[in-house]
């Protein structure tokens, strides 16, 4: 019996239902432990032996990386053979990919979103050339505010003249009650039962304002009048049912205020003016965007929306390629993510009943902070016909005790799906086998916090000693910042953990390292002796110049109070023995911080490569080899995975702004960066799991425990200022008129704090350990959790009226003493565990996600270039290093060259020559290059790609594809994970035949010559082929050829070298690619120093590559 065969039938009756109903909308309520994943699994499997479907047919769409992991797992083990062919993403990933494959509809597109800092920066131009009677002049000052607005405005779909539209019609509605109700407002003194018919009054003129404003707004926002007659009319009724004239009051305060004469008035109209001057910001944020050709992240879903809504032929293709949807966690979906799905589902041939299968539970819905609506569960009602509702009711996670305990918790919110589907119940029952388990259910109340961090750790170690496996419990809180608190306390008992860090990027010693030489490097440049003499100290202190202590001492007192004294640092440092030649590496970068790119100067700075050589420098820098060496991956693991991390993101940042520049970037640069992310308080955070083994010990916050579950969780900290009303909310970024509201996240209310604590409590299987304390350390007071019925006795014991009788007494632990060491953990901040990983253990997920490619490839064989050790630190690690100006202009030749292809997709012609090399001159914008590399690259550039539009432009076709992406496409062949970007696709849909064209700039060469280029080049057309063949997209499709096309032209015409693919040689290929994904996935890298750097040397390496493996 097959695994799918098992797990279909294990199947309850509820959730056969769900699998098995696969024509028409299917809407599935899945409570904590009902099995969903499992569902959408044995779903999809269900699809493809019962429909003549392909797996690429299959669109399932979650909301994070690892939840498409998670999904992706879940199919490898039910449908082995068709699990990479199935399309999984998170709903922004399936946007991006839309529009990386179909660049001819998505012109502006082509580059990465713009980051934080980049849109801080863009509003903060706009207020200021704002004139000073603008009411958002002052928004300097809250940027953060301004730009949070213009996110929900689009997550609700509203476009800069819906804001106007609506600022102009709450403006007139209250300027025109305000005249109307005049009378009726200057007879209000104070609010009393007499005043009842003025409050009528108001109500009645509210209403004739209504129909009128109202047909003046977006078809999805309700009239300002709409919610002022409403609430007046609940508040009216409140008072009469009461006899009191509290509500009246309250409005009257949401409502009314007083003008300079002290009458009343309708409040909100200077509201409704920094709303109208918000939509102008609004629209010339987007306004910079489209002109300077970028775009945010919020963008990519509603250009997505108006892609298809404009484009009827293109959306339908897409409906009928993706026949079945599967919508996982649907109760978190936004207004944009909903029309998205709602027009990717609309094609007539459905009939309003598409195969769309949404699962959710709207009490685990936690995202309304990011603009999700769990009410878009019920919507799924209104938007197709005839939709089936199922709601699981068996849980197979936990004790029946551990399911009551959860329904107590849900049965307080309020607002809850099932009641709006009559003969819908949530009622869940325990089933399998922990639900014959018992249970060990524990709330505990600690003296202090630390007491309570300390039983945590001891506890764990406890449960670790007597069987229970460390990666199957978890920590968890709402907020990262709780959990790192108990890190040291894990560290004493030597425990491995498991957790997602929040770094800032900025403040990790090793990067303040760089920032720091940079400051002095400038400091020097400017003549700043003062900030210089202030930097010298700490910078010599670094470990990797080697200085001893006294030597550094001895120079800072020979400066302030020595023979030398009043001397600047820099002279003393130059003339040390020790410490000269560190000083010399510093003056020569000084000289050439004006001349070198950023780039070069961060290479030199961290010593990668040659670049001390290019730039004429005396030393090269130890940072790399201290920290990069030979040794330092196995040496001190942890470390070296973190900065190769905290680097490349650091620079990731660093290109995104560099690539608005129109002219060289310097290392002044890189400083000013760094202080206008600091200044604009952003936090550059690395959010890469860490995981220090897998058997670790998981600290998770309740949002990424979502869908995971545990045999033992601690949710720490159970108290009103952590999980309840105490806790403090987000404040509302800019004051928003009640019918716009809704868009924007204002704190949490009860509802979604209860749902938090839903979803932490309901990840238990067995075990479920509540702990709170009374105060902290230093002596602030806690309070209870509102949520869980917590009630004192005569004889001072605590119990819980949410919990199962026979728990439900609180277990309060007193002991006030504290250890040395626990005290020493309190009070030192956070810190890693004293547990060291190996270096396999630290990558066991990034190498679960690698996906080999044919550049990849090529760097670990080519031993007269790279290697295997290259390949491993900046193909595999992405460890980042300056662009050279071959990369920088082979890339900006490759974009060209598919936009003049997605060009002649969408019209039907050749573009200009002028529009093409202004495109190419926009690619090579960006400050990474010297000026006087860029001016000849721009001029190389010139001369050849008029010569390629004129050549190979008339051959171009409209149903040729260019840069196609193949990373979603699911390829895996022999066990291997293969992704690449192919630049150009000749389809013959006739003879389903393809040809592939790889495009190069450099020097050509004819036929195919005995050298390692290419060598090179021909594997990587044999990639090609393998990758396509095995492709979502292709599948059934031949590649009879391929060709190397040399953009750069030989004496005016353009060379191409064909190649006919041999069989004998692909079947050696695969096996060279298994060779090295083995290799790769084993982390043994094999040394190279004995073959000759020649292509005589690397055939031998491949040779015995694929002998040791014995294939």
């Amino acid at each position: 019996m097959t695994e799918f065969e098992k797990a279909f039938k294990s199947l309850n009756r509820k959730q056969r239902q769900a699998v098995e109903t696969i024509d028409g909308p299917v809407l599935v309520i899945a409570g904590p432990g009902t099995g969903k994943t499992q569902l959408i699994g044995t779903r999809v499997g269900y699809i493809l032996k019962t429909v003549d479907i392909e797996p690429s047919n299959i669109l399932l769409l979650t909301f994070t990386d690892a939840a498409v992991a998670e999904m992706r797992k879940r199919l490898e083990k039910l449908v082995p053979a068709q699990a990479h062919k199935v399309n999984i993403y998170t709903y922004h990933g399936f946007a991006n990919d839309i529009i990386r494959n179909n660049l001819e509809y998505f012109e502006g597109f082509e580059n990465e979103p713009i980051d934080e800092l980049a849109a801080s920066t863009i509003i903060e131009n706009i207020l200021e050339r704002l004139p000073y009677n603008n009411p958002l002049k002052a928004g300097q000052y809250y940027k953060a505010q301004i730009l949070k607005f213009i996110s929900d405005a689009k997550k609700a779909r509203l476009r800069p003249k819906d804001i106007e539209k609506l600022a102009k019609a709450n403006r007139k509605f209250i300027a025109k009650m305000n005249i109307a109700c005049r009378k009726h407002l200057d007879k209000l003194d104070r609010v009393s039962l007499k005043s009842i018919p003025i409050f009528l009054a108001l109500a009645a003129t509210a209403s004739r304002q209504s129909a009128f404003i109202g047909s003046k707004l977006p078809a999805s926002v309700r009239s300002l009048a709409d919610y002022f007659g409403e609430s007046l009319a609940a508040a009216l009724e409140d008072t009469a049912v009461n006899n009191s004239t509290k509500p009246l009051t309250a409005w009257k305060n949401q409502w009314l205020a007083k003008d300079r004469d002290a009458k009343f008035i309708v409040a909100g109209l200077k509201n409704a003016e920094r709303l109208l001057a918000a939509s102008d910001i609004y629209q010339k944020y987007q306004q910079y965007l489209a002109s300077s050709r970028v775009y945010d992240y919020d963008d990519m879903i509603l250009r997505a929306i108006e892609v298809l809504e404009t484009n009827p032929d293109f959306k339908y293709s897409l409906a009928e390629h993706y026949q079945y949807l599967m919508l996982d966690e649907f109760q978190d979906t936004n207004a944009a993510q909903l029309r998205f799905i709602e027009l990717l589902t609309d094609a007539p041939v459905y009939e309003g009943r598409p195969n769309v299968l949404a699962v959710g539970d709207d009490d685990q819905a936690i995202y309304a902070f990011q603009g999700a609506d769990h009410a878009n569960m019920a919507k799924v009602a209104q938007i197709y016909r005839d939709v089936q509702v199922i709601s699981l009711k068996q849980n197979y996670r936990s004790h029946q005790h551990l399911v009551d305990m959860a329904a107590a918790i849900a049965g307080q919110i309020e607002t809850r799906l099932h009641h709006s589907f009559p003969g819908i119940e949530k009622t869940l029952l325990a089933a399998g086998k922990t639900a014959k388990t018992p249970p060990k259910l524990s709330a505990r109340e600690f003296i202090s916090d630390a007491a309570e961090l300390t039983w945590i750790a001891k506890e764990i170690k406890v449960l670790i000693k007597s069987g229970l496996p460390e990666n199957d419990i978890a920590v968890l809180a709402p907020q990262h910042k709780y959990l790192e608190k108990l890190l040291p306390y894990l560290a004493r008992h030597n425990l491995a953990v498991s957790y997602e860090k929040r770094e800032d990027v900025l403040e990790e010693p090793k990067i303040v390292m760089l920032i720091r030489i940079a400051q002095l490097v400038l400091a020097l440049a400017e003549a700043d002796e003062e900030l210089a003499d202030h930097l010298w100290p700490e910078i010599l202190s670094y470990e990797f110049w080697r200085v001893p202590t006294e030597t550094i001492w001895q120079i800072v007192w020979s400066s302030k109070g020595g023979p030398k004294r009043g001397q600047p640092l820099t002279a003393l440092v130059l003339k040390h023995p020790r410490t000269k030649s560190v000083a010399r590496f510093i003056l020569e970068l000084k000289d050439c911080s004006r001349i070198a790119s950023l780039e070069e100067m961060l290479d030199a700075i961290i010593g990668i490569g040659d670049m001390h050589r290019t730039l004429g420098l005396s030393l090269k820098s130890p940072f790399f080899e201290h920290y990069f060496g030979d040794r330092a991956g196995a040496n001190n693991p942890d470390s070296f995975t973190r900065l190769v991390s905290n680097l490349n993101l650091l620079r990731t940042r660093l290109r995104n702004r560099q690539r608005r520049e129109r002219t060289t970037t310097h290392l002044a640069d890189f400083v000013e960066f760094v202080d206008d992310n600091q200044t604009a308080n952003l936090k550059i955070l690395d959010t890469s799991p860490y995981h220090q083994s897998p058997e670790a010990v998981n600290l998770i916050t309740a949002y990424g425990a979502k869908g995971r579950e545990f045999g033992a969780v601690f949710v720490m900290s159970v108290q009103s200022e952590v999980w309840g009303r105490a806790s403090r909310t987000r404040n509302q970024a800019v004051k928003l008129p009640a019918n716009l509201e809704y868009i924007s996240y204002s704190g949490m209310s009860d509802d979604e704090r209860l749902r938090l604590f839903y979803v932490a409590v309901t990840r238990a299987k067995t075990r479920l350990y509540l702990s709170s304390h009374q105060q902290t350390l230093d002596g602030q007071r806690r309070n209870h959790l509102e949520f869980l019925g917590i009630s004192r006795s005569e004889d001072e014991s605590l119990s819980s009226a949410i919990l199962p009788a026979k728990y439900s007494r609180i277990q309060i632990d007193e002991s006030g003493h504290i250890d040395s060491q626990t005290a020493a953990d309190y009070w030192a901040g956070r810190h890693l565990p004293k547990f060291k990983p190996r270096l396999n253990q630290l990558l066991a997920e990034p190498l679960g996600l690698h996906k080999l490619s044919a550049t990849g490839l090529n760097q670990f064989i080519d031993l007269e270039n790279y290697g295997p050790q290259y390949f491993f630190l900046y193909n595999f690690m992405g460890f980042a290093q300056a662009p050279t100006a071959t990369s920088a202009f082979g890339s900006a030749i490759h974009d060209t060259c598919a936009w003049v292809g997605n060009y002649v997709s969408r019209h039907g012609k050749l573009p200009t020559k002028t529009s093409m090399l202004s495109h190419f001159h926009d690619k090579m914008a960006g400050g990474w290059l010297r000026q006087d590399e860029h001016t000849n690259l721009l001029s190389r550039g010139e001369k050849a790609l008029p010569v390629w539009l004129a050549k190979i432009g008339p051959s171009l076709t409209e149903a040729e594809k260019y840069e196609k992406n193949f990373y979603t496409e699911g390829v895996q062949i022999d066990n291997v994970r293969l992704t690449g970007k192919i630049d150009r696709l000749a389809i013959d849909s006739k003879s389903r035949q393809i040809a592939v064209t790889d495009i190069k700039t450099g020097k050509f060469f004819s036929g195919w010559p005995a050298t390692v280029k290419a060598h090179k080049f021909k594997q990587q057309l044999m990639f090609y082929k393998l990758l396509v063949e095995n492709s979502n997209s292709f599948k059934g499709y031949r590649v009879n050829r391929g060709a190397i096309e040399f953009a750069e032209p030989e004496d005016g015409d353009i060379v191409s070298v064909g190649l006919e693919f041999k069989e004998e040689e692909m079947t050696d290929f695969r096996k060279l690619i298994s060779a090295v994904w083995q290799s790769i996935q084993s982390l043994d890298l094999p040394t190279i120093d004995k073959y000759p750097k020649s292509l005589r040397g690397i055939k031998q390496f491949e040779q015995e590559l694929v002998k040791k493996v014995g294939l």
